[in-house]
């Protein structure tokens, strides 16, 4: 009995009470109504799918992957289940079940970056190296961090009214927090699509500026107004080009001006 528990990388039964949940489980809430369907399930049919635990002791074992199965288990008052045993560093337990649960896209938004955040902080893990475990890339990382800048509060009603990511990020755009909650209460009370969100957010960050420096607002105008210009000049260059003509053009920078010179070679006499 004691050797079929240390066999690692095969199916074994262990004890439920075994087992002591992950302390990295990044799912923060269950749904008692889902346990109980799967717990229905389990008592009828059995776990089909083996959970992942790690050794911790003689007869301790930690969860890595799996907890809905073992709380339904639990529930089902199931004395054994069907696990594999891995061996795993601690800081590793904590990728895997983060992995787990995204590919499972079991995860809120907002619990992915808190489990990314507390990766980081917790095992010292740099953005880089965890965006590389979890397969992605590091801006996008940076992104699922920046949604922490909602407090608690907002989390929450974001959650409650089913907004989506994109919601949130786009109101993080907004500093003042009296402010951004008023947004989010209007974005929640007129059900705003992402779109109008971001129109909404986009005009109150414009009113804010023009409030500010309402002549920053002019030079704001007056440079996309001279890129308007340049965009002309290289698109006349280019379309000399695609009939044949030798054009080119090149921009020079002085303190007060531009300057463009435009070269179009002659076509010599035959």
């Amino acid at each position: 009995m004691n050797q079929r528990f240390s066999q690692k990388d095969s199916v074994v039964y262990i004890p439920v009470k075994a087992i002591r949940p992950n302390p990295y489980q990044p799912r923060k809430s269950f749904s008692q109504k889902a346990l109980r369907e799967l717990s229905e399930s389990v008592k009828q049919y059995g776990v089909i799918q083996p959970v992942t635990v790690r050794q911790r002791g003689f007869y301790s074992y930690e969860l890595v992957t799996g907890e809905r199965r073992l709380k339904a288990c639990q529930m089902a008052g199931i004395e054994k289940i069907p696990a594999i045993i891995i061996d795993t560093r601690e800081n590793d337990t904590a990728i895997i079940s983060l992995i787990e649960n995204i590919q499972r896209e079991n995860l809120s938004f907002f619990d992915e970056a808190e489990a990314i955040s507390s990766l980081i902080e917790t095992h010292n893990i740099s953005q880089e190296l965890l965006a590389k475990k979890l397969g992605k890339s590091q801006p996008s990382i940076a992104n699922k961090l920046r949604l922490l800048r909602l407090d608690r509060k907002e989390r929450s009603m974001i959650v409650e009214f089913g907004l989506s990511e994109r919601h949130a990020r786009s109101l993080i755009r907004i500093c003042d927090s009296e402010k951004r909650m008023e947004i989010l209460k209007k974005v929640c009370e007129s059900n705003l699509n992402v779109r109008d969100t971001e129109r909404l957010v986009d005009k109150v960050l414009y009113d804010k500026e023009n409030e500010k420096t309402p002549r920053k607002s002019k030079r704001i105008k007056l440079f996309t107004d001279i890129r308007v210009f340049t965009n002309t000049i290289l698109h006349a260059v280019s379309s000399m080009k695609e009939s044949g003509i030798d054009a080119e053009s090149t921009r020079f920078e002085n303190e007060d001006y531009y300057e463009y010179v435009i070269k179009i070679k002659k076509k010599k006499d035959s």
